[in-house]
């Protein structure tokens, strides 16, 4: 872990632009604070000489004094309290916008370690956990800084003797807050690991309710939250313990300052003769001590927000300061790109101990449609991950027109890729923005355009609102099939010079299916292309075929070579046309 002192100033940068705002806001507070050490010296006033004189006159004058101190410090401090939520909103605004942001640059190693739901527990959990604590900070400490200040001055000008004896309580106090930190830190981590959990769980199951009830897992979904949850609790619980008893014993630390204060304080009054302590000033400096004891208080009870204020930060900076995918915004621009692709002896290992991939080499011209086969877990998705770039960490070479895609900026290499998933996003977004995605600057001729080249602009016609139909969460409405001819509308409005299909075709009918295919073969047109595919059928118009098993390029020709060889492919070939010759069977 970073020092405090390194972690609060990376807040600064967050802080600094607020700069003016927060100088208006301690100045009103330096207001306020002078105007809330009023009423105890003139109640002074009103024990000793006021009310004991009976002058009528001068009691209107005071009341009325009071009054208008009231009026204004509230007031004052109404607007310092706006201004200071303005400031904490900018600022934690600045916070969120900087993480989600950079978020988007994280490389995929990052989102392989780390749960959907600790991410966004960051954006929104941890940011106004630090938004309360910023809240407090600058509402309440400045106030209380002050007050303190104030009263400590006051009170050694009315009696030095009894002041003294009104601190014995502190240096308790915050031996006690030192203690208190060291003990409560861990279990911040420790609840936020838990809560962290349970998000996970939240973030699976939620959308994916429909697998939830499609196998009737309810119970055993509510089970497994509860279990989370659960440890969740235990965790808190424990927290509660030390949250809890730390003010109680403040509290009866800070109560016992009172007493021997109304102890001293009352034997000297009554020995006012050779004191000169009145009733008056005793009231005014116990109306002082407890006030002084407020902001003693607040400063103990102080810890438990700063220490889970602390550790939200640090899991904030986790993100703001881990590396970016590699070459984003730097890097070599790629103003047009022919198509060519080149793997050199490419070695990769997701955990760096088992090799995923094991020297594969191949190359592909521009304008050739190459199909990717192999059974599951083979690598074949792992190649299309290194050429997209999700992962950067392998041995050998990967070349797009001769140049190491490592020494290419990141947004100008994937630019001109168009990647179609087997499992098209779909966003909570109209269907226009949705196809639009690729290209934000598209028009709607442009959008309808690339959805009549993906088969799709009929059924979207068909859609209440049409292109202005807004789509539910991931999709929802939407049919698989129609769902793939909007990621492939997507694709033609990027017009990319390289094209990358994952199973496009996997879990679709074969009505879709033959719609789709209609779509991918007007997009590859003149385009590099590489189809992954479990039903061969799809990859009719491929002129060349890499076969992947365990890591390596067993294979690698036209259909017909490799047809001719009577291999791996061959035998992928014959299982197939097996299997749909008995599915016609079955479905005659």
């Amino acid at each position: 872990c970073e020092s405090k002192g390194k972690i609060f100033s990376k807040l600064w940068k967050y802080l600094a632009p607020q700069k003016k705002l927060l100088f208006v806001s301690l100045l009103l507070s330096a207001i306020t604070t002078s105007m809330t050490l009023l009423p105890p010296y003139i109640t002074k006033m009103l024990v000793d000489q006021i009310i004991p004189g009976k002058d009528a006159g001068a009691l209107k004058i005071v009341v009325l004094v009071l009054f208008c101190t009231y009026l204004l410090q509230y007031t004052i401090g109404g607007f310092r309290g706006y201004l200071l939520r303005v400031c904490g909103d900018r600022i934690v605004a600045g916070l969120r916008n900087d993480i989600y942001e950079k978020a988007q640059y994280l490389p995929m190693r990052f989102y392989d370690k780390t749960s959907t739901g600790a991410v966004i527990n960051r954006i929104s959990g941890d940011t106004g956990t630090l938004q309360n604590f910023m809240l407090r900070m600058t509402q309440e400490v400045i106030v209380q800084f002050f007050l303190l200040f104030g009263i400590v001055i006051i009170m050694f000008v009315m009696n030095w003797k009894l002041t003294l004896l009104s601190l014995f309580p502190v240096p308790l106090v915050v031996t006690g807050a030192r203690i208190f930190g060291k003990k409560i830190a861990p279990f911040y981590r420790r609840i936020w690991r838990r809560w962290t959990a349970v998000s996970s769980i939240l973030t699976d199951t939620i959308p994916g309710i429909r697998v939830v009830k499609a196998f009737a897992n309810e119970k055993n979904t509510v089970k497994t939250f509860e279990r989370y949850n659960g440890e969740w609790l235990k965790t808190d619980i424990k927290a509660a313990k030390i949250l809890n008893a730390y003010p109680v014993i403040v509290s009866f630390c800070i109560s016992c300052g009172s007493l021997l204060i109304w102890s001293i304080g009352g034997r000297q009054v009554i020995n006012s003769a050779t004191t000169g302590l009145t009733v008056g000033l005793l009231v005014s400096f116990l109306s002082y001590t407890s006030m002084f004891y407020g902001p003693v208080n607040f400063f103990a009870n102080l810890s438990d927000t700063y220490q889970s204020a602390l550790a939200s930060i640090e899991r904030i900076f986790d993100i703001i300061d881990a590396e970016p995918e590699r070459n984003m915004g730097q890097g070599e621009q790629m103003e047009r790109v022919e198509g060519k692709i080149e793997f050199k002896n490419v070695s990769f290992s997701f955990d760096r101990i088992k090799k995923v991939l094991k020297n594969v080499s191949f190359s592909i011209e521009p304008g050739d449609i190459v199909g990717i086969v192999g059974t599951t877990g083979s690598g074949k998705s792992t190649l299309i991950n290194l050429l997209m770039r999700y992962y950067d960490e392998y041995d050998g070479e990967i070349l797009v027109d001769g140049k190491d895609i490592r020494s290419i900026d990141m947004e100008s290499f994937r630019g001109h890729i168009g990647y179609v998933q087997q499992e098209p996003m779909m966003f909570r977004d109209t269907v226009f923005n949705n196809i639009a995605y690729s290209n934000r600057n598209a028009h709607i001729e442009e959008v309808i355009h690339a959805a009549g080249v993906a088969n799709a602009h009929g059924f979207i016609a068909r859609q209440p609102d049409a292109y202005d139909t807004l789509l539910g969460e991931r999709g929802v409405g939407l049919s698989g099939g129609e769902k793939q001819r909007i990621s492939i509308a997507r694709a033609v409005l990027k017009n990319p010079s390289i094209l990358i299909f994952d199973e496009a075709t996997a879990a679709v009918d074969s009505e879709t299916e033959h719609l789709i295919q209609e779509a991918i073969e007007r997009l590859i047109c003149g385009r590099t292309t590489l189809m992954i595919a479990h039903r061969l059928s799809t990859l009719s118009k491929a002129n060349k075929i890499l076969v992947v098993d365990e890591g390596e390029i067993i294979e690698n020709g036209t259909p017909q070579e490799l047809m001719a060889l009577k291999g791996k492919y061959y035998k992928l070939v014959q299982i197939q046309s097996m299997s749909d010759a008995m599915s016609k069977e079955r479905f005659e």
